[in-house]
């Protein structure tokens, strides 16, 4: 507990069975102990005052017995708190000797975020918390409701790791719902929950008795408050503060009602001092942060009066201290307190927020002074890198705080700002954007329809950015059918929606919503202002992009969609706006991926610099540099596609997108699989390729995990994809059975959204894992079936099915069919495919001379050399004589067959 003065005594009564729970915990080293306690209680029941009983009772161990404990508790509540770094360093700043490289680190990381900074990061951190000297190390949580996906990946992720290096690492935790994790991989005891009841009767007669209170009561009178208050020791407290303010215990019980007896004892406040009673009401306001410099500011005393005031309501129940850096001898109300005055309280004592508004603008240019202070701080040139980070992070949660009270001063000048600081944070985190998105939620009744149309929507990005899709659609589909909402937000809404059905796998839902509503732009262009026409225009190249993006994933060519969407973009008048730049640099991006499938590597590079050009947005950055390593990767440039890739993942770290880092991960996986199978072509000597194979299952793995463990994207097209390159893995490893079963996944994934030609490739993707394995009738039944389904003709895929189809034919001896499956085989392979990634230079020339190699072999097999001859003629005689697309490959096939076999072509 704190002993400084200013804190407010708090009696501890009672809590027998928990205490005894926490000591049996710490004690017990049988497998079924729980590792961790969670107290579960409604507000004002002690949660909070049990989780400091529990600190000081650590102290209390057997001789030689040593425990490390988090006395500050680390609150869910704060912003700071909601990430897995935040959680972190609010351990590190308790135990700060042992941590200080992790500092130098964090500081590190926080100027350059990257997916591998983070881990190394997270291992010194896993280093220093296994340095740790103690028989016991204990981590305190608070408000666990609060808890958010962040620090949930804290409980996932890091805490098993600190329990292997630390086996003796206990957690306890307070919060007014059940602990919200059911699970915790890796431990196998769940943390125990106790449900948290209101004080027994004995233990108010204990708490009356305490010398501190004085107050002598009959017993029948302690029994009756008891059964009035339901033991909550937030009521007994006030009770206290009432009877200690001369009001009659009898007075008390005249209530006919639980509720009007609580309703009493808060209303009693107000006959008070009448400065106390306005100071506390104040507090229940600027309950974020109070202290003897705010309130001199706001009720214009000296600070040494202020100071007396606010040590004279230390005597009260529900106030307590806390000292911050930046502010001294703060004290706020306990928040069930504050609760408490809200519901009976400001109706009728402020009804129109008289008060309540005059505070709120007087605290904001309170709010100025202290960043003004932090500003100057900041330009101190010896500032340590540690020091400067610390105060960032006070001045980010100090603009916080001070929206919250120009939203309530004014809302329309309150939600200018909002938006202003919305926009402001576009390439921040998610986590960031979400923080500032909370505050507009408390004002939502408030709020005009455009204003809460524009919370929808920024809701609705949060949502997107975390892969939840369907949280998304639900609140875009809110602004898509409400006709009074602005056209502009209504034609992002369904562009939006397009995209996150196509993530999600609903790609079928996708293009039909898109083409029941093409004409939607025309007819709102038509009709709009030159300014709306603009907003049009974004929006419809918003729209083409993301319907050509859900062409794509149906195997559909998209190029002209996405050029489409560039012209509906290059129309906006007045070009230069970020908004445009983000949208314009995105198709981009998209428009180059589909050009690199088709082999146009230097058009693909052009749109993926001029999208990097464009804007500072981390997300699109890291889809370009995402797509320039896939386009190195393919291109055999595999030092430049490494730099490519960290730099993608560097930009989808800082804006924590989710479904960057698994696309990242794919194509990492992609290219070390690549460069795997390279070293060992002729598939023997597979330890060449042995630490490629390894980086390229960690990556897929990777993304496999991330995108069957998020609930929207267990059946989207990426992670098909992934299925595929893993397959793809386990196959040039002879795993055929893991890889079958991989195609299998793929396939189902495919069918699902109607991908024709993802269906025909996993089908001949089958087929090659069944030849392999000596399954020559399943192989065969594979191959014809990606030939029937491969009706559009994707020339690559019916390439490798016919390799199969003429392998098989020509080990049964049916030569004619063989070679005339091997020719038609080369023929596809040659040709430009416009939904095949084997078009880059490099690997089309590498493939080609696999397809020359394998062919040729075919010859060599041919012991009879009237035979060799005769199929020899048969190829030279029907291969292309002119390739179309200004390839030599044909006619140099032609040559060399003709060379082997002694035949005369005619060609020079």
């Amino acid at each position: 507990m704190n002993d400084d003065p200013l804190y407010s005594p708090s009696i501890f009564v009672g809590r027998d069975k928990e205490i005894k729970l926490f000591e049996e915990m710490l004690n017990s080293s049988t497998e079924d102990s729980p590792w961790g306690l969670h107290i579960e209680a409604k507000g004002g029941m002690g949660k909070t005052q049990l989780l400091y009983k529990f600190i000081e009772n650590s102290k209390d161990l057997p001789s030689g017995f040593t425990a490390l404990i988090t006395k500050d508790l680390i609150d869910l509540y704060h912003t700071i708190h909601q990430t897995e770094l935040g959680i972190l360093k609010a351990i590190a700043d308790q135990f700060k000797q042992q941590f200080t490289i992790f500092y130098e680190e964090f500081v590190d990381y926080q100027e350059a975020p990257k997916d591998s900074t983070l881990s190394k990061l997270k291992q010194t951190f896993i280093k220093c918390y296994q340095n740790l000297k103690a028989n016991h190390i204990i981590l305190v949580f608070d408000t666990t409701e609060e808890m958010s996906e962040g620090a949930k990946h804290f409980f996932h992720e890091m805490l098993p790791k600190l329990k292997k290096v630390q086996p003796e690492t206990f957690i306890i935790s307070a919060g007014r719902t059940a602990f919200p994790i059911d699970n915790i991989e890796d431990i196998e005891n769940p943390i125990k929950n106790i449900p948290l009841e209101g004080l027994s009767c004995q233990e108010v007669k204990e708490y009356f008795s305490n010398d501190s209170i004085s107050l002598k009561l009959s017993e029948s009178i302690i029994e009756k408050l008891t059964t009035r208050s339901q033991g909550r020791p937030i009521l007994i407290g006030l009770i206290v503060d009432s009877l200690k303010n001369n009001n009659d215990p009898e007075e008390l019980l005249e209530c006919e009602s639980n509720e009007e007896f609580e309703r009493m004892l808060v209303e009693g406040i107000q006959e008070l001092d009448k400065e106390q009673n306005i100071v506390i009401l104040a507090l229940a306001h600027l309950y974020r942060r109070f202290d003897e410099k705010i309130l001199a500011h706001i009720f214009h005393k000296t600070e040494k009066d202020a100071s007396e005031i606010i040590k004279n309501l230390s005597s009260f129940s529900f106030i307590k201290y806390r000292n911050f850096k930046y502010y001294d001898n703060s004290c706020l109300l306990h928040d069930e307190m504050r609760s408490l005055i809200k519901v009976y309280i400001w109706d009728n004592w402020d009804p129109n927020e008289y008060f309540r508004i005059q505070w709120s603008k007087k605290i904001i240019t309170y709010y100025d002074k202290l960043l003004a202070r932090l500003n100057l701080e900041l330009q101190d040139k010896s500032l340590s890198k540690v020091s400067a980070l610390t105060i960032n992070l006070e001045k980010q949660s100090l603009i916080r705080e001070k929206l919250y009270y120009q939203l309530f001063a004014n809302i329309k000048e309150g939600f200018g700002s909002w938006l202003e600081l919305i926009r402001a944070h576009r390439n921040s985190p998610w986590e960031v954007r979400a923080a500032i998105i909370k505050e507009l939620e408390h004002f939502e009744d408030k709020l005009s329809p455009m204003m809460k149309h524009e919370l929808i929507l920024r809701q609705s990005y949060i949502f997107y950015d975390q892969a939840k899709y369907s949280d998304s659609n639900r609140l875009m589909k809110i602004l898509w059918n409400d006709e009074t909402c602005s056209s502009d937000k209504r034609a992002k809404a369904l562009a939006k929606l397009i995209q996150a059905y196509t993530n999600s796998g609903n790609i079928e839902k996708a293009t039909e919503l898109a083409e029941k509503n093409q004409d939607f732009f025309q007819q709102n262009i038509e009709k709009e202002t030159d300014d709306f026409k603009n907003k049009f225009y974004r929006q419809h190249g918003h729209f083409l992009n993301a319907l050509g993006y859900a062409h794509r994933r149906q195997g559909k060519d998209p190029i002209a969609l996405y050029r489409e969407a560039l012209t509906a973009l290059n129309k906006v008048k007045g070009d230069g706006n970020e908004r445009n730049d983000i949208y314009h640099a995105s198709i981009e991006i998209n428009l180059a991926y589909a050009l690199h499938l088709i082999g146009k590597d230097r058009e693909a590079i052009f749109y993926c610099n001029s999208a990097i050009r464009r804007t500072t947005n981390q997300i699109v950055l890291g889809r370009a540099y995402n797509v320039l390593g896939i386009i190195d990767a393919d291109s055999l440039r595999v030092w430049e596609a490494k730099k490519s890739f960290d730099s993608a993942l560097q930009a989808f770290e800082k804006s924590k997108h989710i479904r960057g880092k698994g696309l990242a991960w794919i194509a990492l996986g992609r290219m070390y699989r690549q460069q795997g199978w390279y070293k060992v072509f002729s598939r023997e000597h597979f330890d060449d390729a042995k630490d490629d194979y390894n980086k390229a299952n960690e990556h897929l793995t990777e993304a496999v995990n991330l995108f069957e463990n998020i609930e929207d994207t267990k059946e989207s097209p990426d992670l098909a994809d992934a299925y595929t390159e893993i397959g793809l893995l386990f196959r040039e490893q002879g795993q055929y059975d893991r890889a079958i079963d991989f195609f299998m996944k793929s396939k189902i994934l495919a069918e699902k959204y109607d991908n024709k030609h993802l269906v025909a490739d996993n089908y001949q993707r089958l087929a090659v894992s069944y030849y392999y394995q000596g399954n020559k009738k399943l192989a065969m039944e594979k191959a014809q079936k990606s030939l029937a389904i491969n009706k559009s003709r994707d020339y690559h895929i019916h390439s490798r099915a016919e390799r199969v189809i003429a392998d098989i034919e020509f080990e049964q001896e049916n030569y004619p069919q063989a070679f005339a499956f091997a020719l038609m085989s080369l023929i596809n392979r040659v040709a430009v495919d416009p939904n095949s990634q084997d078009d880059s230079k490099p690997k089309k020339e590498r493939l080609y001379n696999e397809w020359v190699t394998w062919i040729v072999s075919l010859f060599d097999k041919l012991e009879n050399q009237d035979l060799k001859k005769q199929y020899a003629q048969y190829m030279v005689d029907n291969l292309p004589k002119e390739n179309k697309q200004d390839d030599q490959d044909y006619k140099d096939f032609i040559l060399y067959i003709a060379a082997i076999s002694g035949i005369d072509t005619g060609i020079e």
